[in-house]
């Protein structure tokens, strides 16, 4: 049957039966070749006997906009979308008002529209395609959050897949489009601007923090000196800044834990990567100047095309704390040693000013050189110091440090990629052998505090003179 205010001679473009309800039909028409641009959405509820027009020039859509296409969501009964010569309109009560979608689509006609996996997909005439990923947070408006203060959206459940999006793939290339980027996606609302702190705080089912997202600059992973190659390529940023103005803005977190941090001045040819994260469900966070204003939790969903068991996500996940530990213990140990060698250095160079007899100067002499001694040598099996730049790692055997970030990096792939197994047996028997070095390197370092750092305080202190103070946990000893 034809609509009751369906113009003659008008030509139907689409037609779109709903999933939603039996009977209903949507399709959109137009009229431009007989001078008539008017947009054209009509529904019907019951098969066809009587029809809804849904565009009336005035509720969203402009009179002159004529319509090529419309589609309802398949998920959320009432979300439809109309592409018209002019782009992209939604509507989130079922066509009762529509509001431009446009965001980044140029004005160019909308020939069809298709919902692929939760992406809205567009067909242009001459610019080609246009995908608008994860239509979640367009499924989840309702009159409550639009007039909230501030919503944090459904989270579409990500998978541990790494395409590489948006990174080196778009660069230099100005005719190809950017990728999405890879992991999870968050959509918050804010009912108007903030001006205060925003932050979004991932956690696993452990409690344990596996990023945060802040409107304030977080720090980036350490890259050593891989820091000026890896910022040509767009890498070693930290995250980038939460949004604080009012609407609705998307974060994104790339399923990857923060990397433990090497000793400073340790020198790698590469980086640490960072962890990811192992399959499961984790927890969303959204806070404005520290007090919650939404939560959701989501799942982690393993890389579809492998079949690798969850278990070995879990051990590959624990090895790298594991490891990520010994890491961090072995960089907070260094940072002491180098600070009491320096330290050491000063004091030994300020005898003259302590108005010291030349016999008490020779002594300080004679025990800061001992005691530095004893801290290079153990300094040089943790480190390569004769190495610069990145590229010294190709000439100079790497030292404790090294041999721990390699593999790290085994497990947890570099720079060039995520990878997806468990650590093998000869990784776990490696694992081992490099924890008792560390621990007997630190048991050493600790022997040189407690014995001859000790001792040389000691000397300092009757001469009159300040200690060297080193912070050893949560203790200060001098």
């Amino acid at each position: 049957m034809t609509p009751p205010d369906f113009p003659e001679g008008a030509t139907v473009n689409s037609i779109d039966i709903s999933r939603h309800a039996t009977g209903r039909v949507h399709i959109a028409a137009y009229k431009y070749r007989q001078d008539d641009a008017r947009p054209y959405v009509f529904r019907t509820e019951d098969y066809g006997a009587s029809w809804s027009l849904l565009t009336t020039g005035a509720n969203g859509i402009p009179a002159d906009h004529f319509t090529r296409v419309v589609r309802e969501d398949p998920v959320r009964e009432g979300l439809l979308f109309a592409g018209t010569e002019f782009g992209v309109y939604v509507s989130v009560d079922a066509g009762a008002h529509w509001q431009s979608l446009q965001r980044n689509l140029p004005v160019t006609p909308v020939t069809d529209i298709q919902i692929h996996r939760g992406d809205l997909v567009l067909s242009t005439q001459g610019r080609s395609f246009w995908i608008m990923d994860d239509l979640t947070p367009l499924r989840s408006v309702t009159a409550e959050t639009a007039s909230a203060a501030a919503t944090l959206h459904e989270v579409r459940s990500p998978y541990r897949a790494f395409f590489g999006g948006p990174g080196l793939g778009a660069l230099g290339a100005t005719t190809r489009a950017t990728n999405p980027p890879d992991g999870a996606w968050f959509h918050y609302t804010l009912g108007q601007d903030v001006e205060g702190v925003v932050e979004l705080v991932v956690t696993d089912v452990a409690g344990d923090t596996a990023v945060t997202l802040s409107s304030e600059a977080q720090p980036g992973p350490d890259l050593g000196a891989f820091a000026a190659l890896a910022a040509m390529f767009g890498f070693g940023g930290g995250p980038p800044l939460l949004p604080k103005s009012a609407g609705t803005h998307r974060a994104t977190w790339g399923l990857t834990y923060p990397a433990p941090t090497l000793p400073t001045g340790t020198i790698i040819f590469g980086a640490l990567g960072q962890p990811p994260a192992p399959p499961g469900e984790y927890a969303a966070a959204l806070t404005i100047d520290g007090e919650a204003v939404g939560s959701q939790t989501f799942q982690v969903l393993p890389d579809p095309r492998t079949d690798i068991p969850r278990a070995d996500y879990l051990a590959q996940h624990q090895f790298l704390q594991d490891l990520g530990g010994i890491i961090d213990r072995l960089s907070d140990q260094t940072s002491d040693l180098v600070s009491v060698r320096g330290q050491v250095e000063t004091l030994a160079g300020l005898t003259d000013e302590a108005d010291l007899s030349e016999a008490d100067q020779a002594r300080v002499t004679e025990a800061a050189d001992s005691l530095n001694t004893k801290l290079a040598g153990l300094r040089e099996e943790i480190q390569q110091t004769d190495n610069r730049s990145f590229y010294d790692p190709l000439d100079n055997p790497g030292k404790l440090a090294a041999e721990l970030a390699f593999l790290y990096n085994t497990v947890a792939g570099g720079l060039a990629g995520i990878i997806n197994a468990g650590p093998t047996d000869q990784a776990v028997d490696r694992l081992e052998e490099l924890r008792g070095t560390v621990a007997d390197v630190l048991g050493r370092l600790d022997t040189v505090f407690d014995q001859d750092l000790s001792a040389f305080n000691e000397l300092i202190r009757s001469l009159g003179m300040d200690p060297v103070v080193v912070s050893r946990g949560e203790a200060v000893i001098s």
